[in-house]
């Protein structure tokens, strides 16, 4: 492949990335591309399009639930952005539940 063709087909995924609803981690998986390598061509994108795509993602220090926590048989199922779930086995109130995912908004979590 020429580098013409790599380069529109790359800031095409860069494209396509600011409207993507994911970790740019499960972007690079799903487009078999290697995290650092869409880095880099995302820091080429902005260099040449005058920083239209931010280096970072910024989110909100609490992120709000898209529709109600599920509720498995015997508990609290939660997704975050990134692709982690809390699940939460017992019947524990729902304000309990909203209070501990607050309270682990920003906390790394390793697989």
């Amino acid at each position: 492949m020429n580098r013409l063709k790599r380069r529109q087909i790359m800031f095409g995924l860069v494209e396509k990335y600011k409207t993507a609803d994911m970790p740019k981690r499960e972007f690079c998986v799903r487009h078999h591309i290697k995290l650092h390598t869409f880095t880099w061509w995302q820091r080429i994108f902005r260099k040449e399009n005058k920083g239209s795509v931010p280096a970072v993602r910024t989110s909100p220090a609490f992120i709000p639930v898209k529709g109600p926590v599920d509720l498995l048989q015997s508990g609290y199922e939660y997704r975050f952005q990134d692709g982690n779930r809390l699940i939460i086995p017992g019947t524990k109130a729902i304000q309990d539940v909203v209070a501990l995912i607050k309270g682990l908004q920003g906390i790394s979590c390793s697989r």
